[in-house]
Parts: C-alpha cells; sequence; structure tokens
C-alpha cells in the first residue's frame, strides 16, 4: 500500500466527516424547529430543547474556527516557503496541525451530544422507551 493511499484515504474519510456533521447540525437544528410552539406573538422552545440547540451551533462554529484556523495556518506555511521550489521537499512541524485536530474532535462531541439530548427528549415526548420488564 502506498503512501498517498493512505493519505487519499485519509483526507476523504476527515472531509466527509466534515461534511456530515455540519448537515447533521442543520438537521438538528431543524428538527428542534419542528417541536417549536408558536404562541402567536413569540416563538418558544421547550426548555429542554435549548442545550442541544446550542449544542448544534456550538458544532457549526467549532467547524467554522476549524477551516479559518486551517486556512491562516497553511497559509502563512505557504507564505513562508514562497522561497522553495514548486517539488522542493519542505520539513514542517506536525504541531501545526493539533489546533485542526482538537476543532475537529470537539465539533463531532457537540454533534453526537446534542443528538443525545434532542433523542432523549424525542423518547419522553412520544414515550418511545420500552416497557418496564418485572
Amino acid at each position: 500500500m502506498k503512501l498517498s493511499y493512505v493519505r487519499n484515504s485519509f483526507d476523504t474519510f476527515s472531509g466527509k466527516v466534515s461534511d456530515l456533521s455540519r448537515q447533521f447540525a442543520f438537521a438538528g437544528i431543524a428538527v428542534i424547529w419542528i417541536f417549536k410552539v408558536d404562541n402567536k406573538t413569540k416563538y418558544n422552545l421547550p426548555i429542554e430543547l435549548y442545550r442541544p440547540l446550542y449544542l448544534f451551533c456550538f458544532g457549526l462554529l467549532t467547524d467554522l474556527f476549524q477551516y479559518v484556523y486551517g486556512t491562516v495556518a497553511w497559509g502563512i506555511v505557504l507564505r513562508v516557503c514562497k522561497k522553495y521550489k514548486e517539488n522542493e521537499e519542505i520539513s514542517i512541524k506536525r504541531a501545526i496541525n493539533i489546533p485542526t485536530w482538537i476543532l475537529f474532535v470537539f465539533k463531532v462531541l457537540f454533534l453526537l451530544l446534542a443528538y443525545y439530548y434532542v433523542l432523549n427528549f424525542m423518547i419522553v415526548k412520544f414515550d418511545l422507551a420500552p416497557p418496564a420488564t418485572p
């Protein structure tokens, strides 16, 4: 197996996780919106849905910060490395990607935790809990 295959596989899967997490965050916000209560003057959400709503928003913000950081960090590297030829090997410390990884993990954790709260709300709301066995 070639390193290029490993790198391409990694890029494919990490990019797909980012795309899916973004879509799932928007879908989660849409699900929460379904449960809003309209009392003619303003919308109210059940109190149990505020926490997951915030978590979905934090997940989207974390996604944005991840890409902003990556763009800025690698843009700086590109500027610094302008003096090198196009195919010349350069040495970059791996630590440059640590913030990206931290943001990536938090983005997914926010999403999973938000869905945990939404699913718990729906189980209670629709009485979906399995019956207790004696």
